[in-house]
């Protein structure tokens, strides 16, 4: 979870500015200063001042852009970049800050990631963002082309794998390892590329596979630690136990925030529940965020009252926004239309459906717009509502001064179709807004929110604490710490609206 700081650059120029206007380095300054403490809304309207009084400087005008962009208002952000790059159009920086924006806005960014390969044809992240917004124009050929033929040329870029392996995943494409295994034949001994083909295999559940590559980083690369730790999560979630807790043993569980959440599984699995609830106040700060949602089962599982303070009941919260306003009743269509992978993402809780990519609520849509508006009232009012601050919970002791979306997506389902139980540990606040349901009767115990329902692989044989019934129009707020899924459905389509808020 993001944790706003106080940042003393931040009132120092805000004090300048409430006495004089700020010089357009002085107003550079304080928007960088406030992009870095999470502060953008408190200094918008002095940098903003500032550039309209000395509006031929393009940093100023660049950092505005940043402001308004990290808030998620999009519209503002390319106005700024554009008056940026009109000062100076052979940015590299600039052209590539204007594509970003333009492809979270939802609209065409593809000459303006042409613009930017053309002045910086290596960078990477430039690539990555260029076949991200061929992916969303639907020319998913040409984006794979694209990663593929970089990766071919410089095999040891690994977030190029990283996005060719979710990129394929999605499209349901049986050669996504691939270009990864072209890229391990051509350098056995670097364990770093057969650390994230166990990692993808790991997340994509093929056991098999996983326990194969295993065996073949070891055979090239010896008992490196990373490899030891990926052992250990495989043995654990393939519940061979005996094998976890040797391999377990033999590593720092605590050195790592991923090792430490496979550990605390490994934990429940072994009925050892009072392991896990000693932890609290003892886990590393790097830790915390992803051990709650343990610590909430170990403490139910003890009947320990720490359970109630954590997944206090008063922190979910039901909004029926309803469907009787006018972008209503266009949202179903305007989500079905951005739902254009094939197969369920990698790395999410979705079985049996899709996921959009990018942030959904950020984009220039009318439709969205008017969805945006509507949740973020309801976001406000939630945290209005809320019980006193209580600096020692992760919720009440975290609350946002300035509530943004983290992230903001689409997911629709199929016959069959459900989230398995997870949690959302970079948040602080998630959401389920329903759009379109599959017909069902009210009684039938069919694709109901599940909240505090863990994965059966845990295998602690905890009910849901709540169960809630999905309306169209209908928003559930609840903390991210929370465990949260869907129960199947079996016939139909079911199209939501998720978000976290920080």
């Amino acid at each position: 979870m993001q944790r706003a700081v106080t940042n003393p650059n931040v009132d120092l120029l805000l004090t300048a500015a409430a006495a004089r206007t700020l010089s357009p380095d002085e107003a550079s300054a304080l928007g960088v200063a406030a992009l870095e403490a999470r502060r953008e809304e408190d200094v918008l309207k002095a940098v903003t001042l500032a550039v309209e009084r000395s509006p031929h400087a393009a940093t100023p005008w660049h950092v505005l852009g940043l402001l308004h962009r990290a808030i998620g208002d999009l519209a503002p952000a390319l106005a700024a970049l554009d008056r940026a790059v009109a000062l100076t159009p052979d940015s590299p920086v600039l052209i590539h800050a204007r594509a970003r924006a333009t492809a979270e806005a939802g609209l065409d960014s593809l000459d303006w990631y042409a613009r930017a390969r053309a002045l910086a044809p290596n960078d990477g992240d430039v690539i990555l963002g260029h076949a991200a917004a061929l992916d969303a124009a639907r020319d998913h050929t040409a984006a794979d082309a694209l990663l593929a033929a970089m990766l071919a040329n410089h095999p040891g870029w690994f977030a190029g794998h990283g996005a060719l392996l979710r990129m394929r995943h999605a499209a349901g494409d049986p050669t996504w390892l691939a270009v990864l295994d072209a890229a391990i034949a051509g350098a056995p001994t670097d364990w770093r590329l057969h650390q994230l083909k166990i990692s993808a295999l790991l997340r994509a559940r093929h056991d098999a596979a996983t326990n194969a590559a295993l065996h073949e980083a070891r055979a090239w690369c010896g008992d490196q630690p990373p490899i030891r730790a990926l052992a250990a999560m495989a043995a654990t979630e393939q519940g061979r136990l005996d094998a976890a807790d040797a391999a377990f043993d033999a590593l720092d569980p605590l050195g790592d925030p991923t090792v430490t959440v496979h550990w605390l599984r490994h934990l429940l699995r072994r009925h050892q529940p009072e392991r896990i609830a000693v932890l609290h106040g003892r886990l590393p700060a790097h830790s915390i965020d992803a051990a709650w949602p343990y610590l909430s089962l170990a403490w139910r599982l003890l009947d320990d009252p720490r359970h109630a303070w954590l997944d206090d009941s008063r922190l979910v919260r039901i909004i029926d926004i309803g469907t009787d306003w006018p972008e209503f009743a266009r949202l179903a269509d305007t989500l079905r239309a951005l739902h254009v992978t094939r197969a369920q993402p990698l790395d999410q809780s979705v079985r049996g459906g899709t996921q959009t990519d990018g942030p959904l609520l950020s984009r220039i849509d009318p439709v969205i717009a008017a969805v945006r508006a509507r949740l973020i009232d309801a976001v406000r009012d939630y945290i209005a509502a809320l019980p006193p601050r209580d600096a020692a919970h992760p919720l009440l002791g975290r609350i946002p001064r300035h509530p943004r979306f983290a992230g903001s997506w689409s997911v629709r389902l199929s016959a069959g179709g459900r989230h398995d139980p997870h949690v959302h540990p970079e948040g602080w606040l998630s959401s389920a807004f329903y759009v379109a349901l599959p017909s069902r009767s009210p009684d039938a115990d069919v694709g109901r929110l599940t909240l505090g329902h863990p994965q059966a692989s845990l295998e602690t044989g905890l009910p849901a604490q709540q169960t809630i019934d999905p309306l169209p129009g209908r928003l559930v707020l609840f903390p991210s710490t929370m465990w949260h899924g869907t129960l199947p459905f079996p016939a139909g389509e079911r199209l939501t609206v998720a978000f976290d808020v920080t």
